[in-house]
């Protein structure tokens, strides 16, 4: 269920969207179920999420715990966090229904560098979500004196070498400490980018060559 109201969130979400960059991206990196003791089915999921620039973090937690709430069967009152050891608080914050993402004012704040939790008890479930620190998206200026810099330096060494930008969609040292530094950054490398991480990832020597 919970990977089913993600897919389904993103979906909505990534509607007109066709530039990876700017799309939401999860991933299940975990499924598993057992029974224990008791006599009591568990179900544990868990999944990764890459998010684009204009993601507001606070809406989708906020969603997902309007979700689980209902999922678990609770009434609009019965709703408890947990989080930093502290006991589940009842709340009577009326969340907005899962399909509406224009609500304003939601009552939930997660902090990028630390974990969240929540539970919601029902009648027969109980639901546990447990948000992990995340990577807000980050992209850098082009028009500084760094970036016209490089690109000067670069034509000087190959004039007729063809120059582009490209947007590199996972988590990098420059999405950490760009906002931080306040700073005009650069990457630069050969090869082709769409083979990162892949199994296919390679550099032609002739290309790093070129390159210093």
């Amino acid at each position: 269920d919970f990977w089913n109201w993600l897919s389904d969130y993103v979906a909505q979400f990534n509607a007109g969207r066709e530039k990876a960059f700017d799309q939401l991206l999860p991933s299940l990196r975990r499924l598993a179920t057992f029974t224990d003791d008791a006599m009591h089915d568990h179900a544990v999921a868990g999944a990764g999420i890459r998010l684009p620039l204009d993601f507001d973090a606070d809406r989708f937690a906020a969603e997902m715990y309007a979700w689980a709430a209902e999922r678990a069967g609770q009434a609009e009152g019965e709703r408890g966090r947990e989080g930093e050891g502290e006991p589940a608080e009842a709340s009577n914050a009326q969340l907005p229904p899962i399909s509406n993402l224009q609500s304003p004012n939601l009552p939930i704040s997660i902090v990028p560098e630390f974990p969240t939790e929540a539970t919601f008890r029902g009648p027969l479930t109980t639901i546990t979500l447990r948000l992990s620190s995340y990577e807000p998206a980050w992209r850098g200026g082009r028009s500084n004196p760094l970036v016209r810099s490089f690109l000067a330096a670069l034509r000087e060494v190959d004039p007729g070498e063809k120059l582009g930008f490209v947007l590199k969609t996972g988590t990098s040292d420059m999405n950490v400490v760009g906002p931080a530094w306040e700073c005009p950054i650069v990457a630069y490398g050969p090869g082709d980018s769409s083979l990162d991480h892949t199994p296919h990832e390679h550099v032609p020597l002739d290309d790093y060559w070129r390159a210093v």
